[in-house]
């Protein structure tokens, strides 16, 4: 187990620890976090297209209730979803937090 974090904390594989044969190299090649550029970035993009659908639908969410959509959409456009990907799970989130269809529903804590 000491080795293993050994190698995770100096990037380098086991099988090169144990044997030296293997080549160094880091385990990982890229940030497994986006840049606090990108993700300010993802937050306003996923802000913006919650609150077009919301006011598409003409609903409106409470504010606990859209942080959360928002950090869930967040989470995928992280992960690599086009907007245009994310756009539909807008909708289908709205759906059920509005308990149905579009249109003039609002949502709890309006």
């Amino acid at each position: 187990m000491a080795l293993a974090r050994l190698c995770m904390a100096s990037g380098r594989s086991l099988e090169w620890l144990a044997t030296g044969v293997e080549p160094a190299k880091p385990l990982q090649d890229k940030p497994s976090t986006p840049s606090h550029a990108l993700q300010l970035e993802n937050v306003k993009i996923a802000a913006q297209l919650l609150q077009e659908e919301l006011d598409a639908a003409d609903v409106a969410l409470a504010p606990a209730a859209f942080g959360e959509a928002t950090a869930i959409l967040v989470q995928l456009l992280e992960k690599g979803l086009a907007e245009a990907e994310v756009i539909p799970l807008a909708q289908g989130m709205l759906r059920t937090a509005t308990g149905g269809g579009r249109g003039g529903k609002a949502a709890a804590g309006r």
